[in-house]
C-alpha cells in the first residue's frame, strides 16, 4: 500500500503544469540512464556469472586430470588408505579450497573425509552440479566422474569440489560496484540533463521577455523571430499571428462603435432637434401630429438598428434558435417577391425567379436574408432593368442568388461588403433609410445554416447570395 500510495504521488506530481520543464526533463535523463545502465549491469552480471562457471568447470576438469594418475597408481595397489592421505595433502596444499573424494563401486574406505552438508553421493549426477552447503559458505562446484581401474575389475566414482567463495566475492563486489554506479551515473546524468535543459531554455526565456514588453494598445508590435531557434520560430510566428488578428479584431471593434455611434447619433439627432423645434413656440394640433410621426419614424429605425444587432450578437454566439422545416425554396421566395412588389415598381423594375429546390431551414430567417438581398438589389439597381433570382441545389447545399444591373463594384471592397455597417458610398448615400447591417445579417444566417454568403461583379451585373446546407 505504501509503494502504490507514493506511486500515486509520483504520478500526479508527473501530471501537474506548474512544475519546472528543466525538472521534468532531469528525471526523465535519470530515468534513462538508470534503464539503460540497469540493462547494461544486468548483461555484465549474466556474463560473469556464466564466465564464473565456465572458469569453475575447467578448475575441476583440471583438478580430475591433475589427480587422476596418482589415483590409479595407488587404486591399483589398493592402497586406499594412501590415497586417501595423499588427496588430503594435495587439498591442504590449496588450503581445502579444493577436496577429492574416491569411493570403489564395491567398499567405501572409513578414513575418507566426510562430505558437505547436503551432499549425498548417491544423488549427484555423473558431471557437474553445485549444491549450496549452508548460508554462511558459497556454493560448491562439484564433478563426479566414473573410473575403471587398468585391471578393468574394480570401478571407481572420483569426486572434486571446488569452494566458489572467492569468485563469488569477486561477483559480489562487482554487483555493489555496479548499483552504486548506476546510482551515482543517474544522478549526475540528472544532474547535467537539468543544467543542459536551463540552458536550452534561455531561448523560451527571451521569448517571455519579449512578449512581457508588448504594450497594450500599440499597434504594429511583434516578437523577433529571427532570433529564436528553429524550433520556436513556428511558436513565435503563431504568437506574431495573434498578435494581427487581435490587432485587426481591435480595429474593427473600434470602428464598430464609431459606426453605432453614427448610426444612433443621427435619429437621435432629429429627435432632439425635432422636439426642441416643436417647443419652441406653441404649435398646432396638425404640426404636433406631424412631429410624432417624424419622432415614431426615428425610434422605429433606432428599435430596427437595435433588433439588427441583437440578432448578429447573438447569432455569433450561437444563442440563437433554429426552427428548420423542409420548404419549397421557389415558393418562399415568390411570397418575398410579392411582400416587396410596392418596392419593384417605383423604379420600374422587373423580377424574375429561377431554377428550383427544397431545403431544411428555418422559414422566418430565410425570409429574412432573402428580403436584405432584395431590398439591397432595389436600392442599387439601375431603373427599369430586371432582378434576377437563382436557386440551385446540388450536393446537399442550396445556393440563392440575387443578381441586379448596376455600377461594378470595386474588388477591392468586395471582402468587406459583409461586414457590419460597411458602406462601398463612402457618403453613405440613403443613410436615413439603411444602417448598414442588412448584407451582414445575411451572412449571419447563411452561417447559422451552415453555409457562407458570395459577391460576385462583372460587367455591371452585381451577384449577391448564400449558401446553406439542405
Amino acid at each position: 500500500m505504501y509503494l502504490k500510495s507514493e506511486a500515486t504521488k509520483m504520478f500526479k506530481w508527473w501530471k501537474s503544469n506548474h512544475y519546472s520543464i528543466s525538472a521534468r526533463q532531469a528525471v526523465i535523463f535519470a530515468s534513462a540512464a538508470i534503464l539503460i545502465v540497469s540493462m547494461y549491469a544486468l548483461t555484465l552480471r549474466y556474463t560473469l556469472h556464466d564466465a564464473i562457471r565456465t572458469q569453475m568447470h575447467q578448475e575441476l576438469t583440471f583438478r580430475e586430470k591433475l589427480v587422476l594418475p596418482t589415483i590409479m597408481d595407488y587404486a591399483d595397489e589398493g592402497r586406499w588408505d594412501a590415497l586417501n592421505y595423499e588427496l588430503e595433502r594435495i587439498s591442504a596444499i590449496e588450503g581445502h579450497r579444493v577436496q577429492y573424494w574416491v569411493k570403489p563401486t564395491m567398499q567405501t574406505f572409513s578414513e575418507a573425509p566426510e562430505l558437505p552438508n547436503n551432499v549425498v553421493w548417491e544423488n549427484l549426477p555423473i558431471g557437474y552440479s553445485k549444491v549450496s552447503v549452508s548460508e554462511d559458505i558459497c556454493s560448491l562446484y562439484l564433478l563426479n566422474t566414473e573410473l575403471t581401474l587398468s585391471s578393468g575389475n574394480t570401478k571407481l566414482e572420483l569426486l572434486v569440489a571446488i569452494d566458489s567463495t572467492p569468485y563469488m566475492g569477486t561477483f559480489d563486489s562487482f554487483n555493489q560496484k555496479m548499483f552504486f554506479l548506476t546510482l551515482f551515473g543517474a544522478c549526475l546524468v540528472a544532474l547535467l540533463g537539468y543544467v543542459i535543459s536551463r540552458a536550452g531554455m534561455k531561448p523560451v526565456n527571451a521569448l517571455s521577455i519579449q512578449s512581457g514588453k508588448i504594450e497594450p494598445g500599440v499597434n504594429g508590435q511583434r516578437l523577433d523571430t529571427k532570433v529564436l531557434p528553429l524550433e520556436l520560430q513556428p511558436l513565435g510566428a503563431s504568437f506574431n499571428g495573434v498578435l494581427e488578428r487581435q490587432e485587426v479584431a481591435w480595429q474593427q471593434l473600434e470602428s464598430f462603435n464609431a459606426n453605432v455611434a453614427h448610426e444612433l447619433k443621427t435619429p437621435l439627432t432629429n429627435l432632439i432637434g425635432q422636439t426642441q423645434l416643436a417647443i419652441s413656440k406653441r404649435r398646432s394640433r396638425e404640426d404636433l401630429e406631424e412631429l410624432l410621426y417624424s419622432n415614431l419614424e426615428e425610434l422605429d429605425r433606432l428599435t430596427r438598428i437595435v433588433n439588427d444587432m441583437l440578432f448578429l450578437s447573438r447569432s455569433q454566439s450561437g444563442q440563437t434558435p433554429l426552427l428548420k422545416e423542409p420548404v419549397d425554396l421557389t415558393v418562399e421566395a415568390n411570397k418575398i417577391i410579392e411582400y416587396l412588389e410596392p418596392n419593384f415598381t417605383a423604379d420600374a423594375l422587373r423580377v424574375n425567379c429561377t431554377g428550383s429546390g427544397k431545403a431544411q431551414v428555418d422559414r422566418g430567417l430565410f425570409h429574412r436574408a432573402l428580403g436584405n438581398l432584395l431590398e439591397n438589389a432595389i436600392q442599387y439597381a439601375e431603373p427599369d432593368s430586371t432582378i434576377l433570382i437563382h436557386i440551385e441545389v446540388n450536393a446537399g447545399q442550396a445556393s440563392i442568388s440575387v443578381t441586379n444591373t448596376g455600377e461594378t463594384i470595386d474588388d477591392t471592397v468586395k471582402a468587406s461588403l459583409f461586414d457590419r455597417f460597411f458602406r462601398a458610398d463612402p457618403s453613405r448615400n440613403g443613410s436615413s433609410a439603411r444602417h448598414g447591417l442588412g448584407l451582414s445579417i445575411v451572412k449571419a444566417i447563411a452561417t447559422l445554416h451552415g453555409g457562407n454568403a458570395f459577391v460576385s461583379s462583372t460587367k455591371q451585373q452585381n451577384t449577391f447570395g448564400f449558401s446553406i446546407n439542405c
